[in-house]
């Protein structure tokens, strides 16, 4: 398995005040950094893409489109804006040098409304296009599309695999896949393995927290059955832990993080998690 950790664990958004996290995450032992690209010009492209290159680490952009950007909506020039926001993204991530764009990237988080399975369908058919056209210009520089399911707490959009599944068929590029997010899975679905097994091939992607946003192992998730349901359908992606530790101010607070999760610091979080994952797929965990 190659590992990764979100920029999450350190800062929310990224900056160039944290290039810095490059080098450590490295130093932890983690092959991937996915990095917060919310907003135009976050950061200074070049120079993180060269400090990725120095320490050998493999970036992922995770972001998301917002109401005003949402691929759902009625209005065509929303959905524009939102396939904009997703082509300005694959032009970060190509001079980054990376190869997914991870997120809710199909309606963005905050937009919570009842759905008949009719409205589902409807939506989705809305999306699909706008995705498809997104996902076309990123399979052009070798990057492919994430779709994220949420927690129903943030979004109320494709929450779960079943809906996420309709989603990425409806696309129908091999340049728009879908992940699974252990925290936000923990509250939508049923059986997290099972959720695995109905993503089947389409999953690319996968995150993994404790229920709680702690460090994986420390809490009641069923991390053995996981690990199962990948080896059923032949998962061979990422790994990545998606912490935000109450330590860090800014991902507390865009992760609602009100309590300490049993995280000591963004280091030990990430060091834990670590060796309990490299246990869990590598060794006899």
């Amino acid at each position: 398995m190659r590992y990764g950790i979100s920029s999450l664990n350190y800062a929310a958004p990224f900056t160039d005040e944290d290039v810095w996290t490059i080098g450590r995450v490295r130093s932890l032992g983690f092959d991937i950094l996915e990095i917060t690209v919310w907003d135009r010009d976050p950061f200074d492209v070049q120079a993180v893409a060269s400090e990725l290159r120095a320490h050998d680490v493999e970036p992922v952009v995770l972001t998301q489109v917002t109401p005003e950007s949402s691929l759902t909506d009625p209005d065509a020039a929303v959905r524009a804006a939102g396939v904009d926001h997703l082509r300005y993204c694959v032009d970060v991530a190509e001079s980054l040098g990376a190869a997914v764009i991870s997120g809710e990237i199909a309606e963005g988080p905050g937009i919570l409304r009842l759905r008949s399975r009719d409205e589902l369908r409807a939506d989705v058919g809305r999306a699909a296009p706008a995705l498809r056209e997104a996902a076309g210009y990123a399979a052009d520089r070798g990057i492919t599309l994430v779709f994220e399911p949420l927690n129903r707490y943030e979004s109320s959009f494709c929450v779960r695999s079943v809906e996420a599944v309709q989603l990425v068929d409806a696309v129908g590029s091999p340049n728009f896949r879908m992940m699974i997010d252990t925290f936000h899975a923990n509250i939508e679905e049923k059986s997290i393995p099972q959720a695995v097994r109905t993503a089947g091939d389409r999953l690319a992607y996968l995150q993994v927290m404790e229920h709680d946003r702690g460090v994986p192992g420390t809490g009641h998730l069923d991390w053995r059955g996981l690990r199962d349901a990948l080896e059923e359908v032949g998962y061979r992606g990422p790994v990545v832990m998606a912490p935000g530790g109450h330590q860090s101010r800014g991902p507390a607070r865009h992760l609602r993080l009100w309590h300490d999760a049993g995280t000591s610091s963004p280091d030990e979080t990430a060091a834990d998690g670590l060796r309990f994952l490299k246990a869990l797929f590598d060794g006899d965990g």
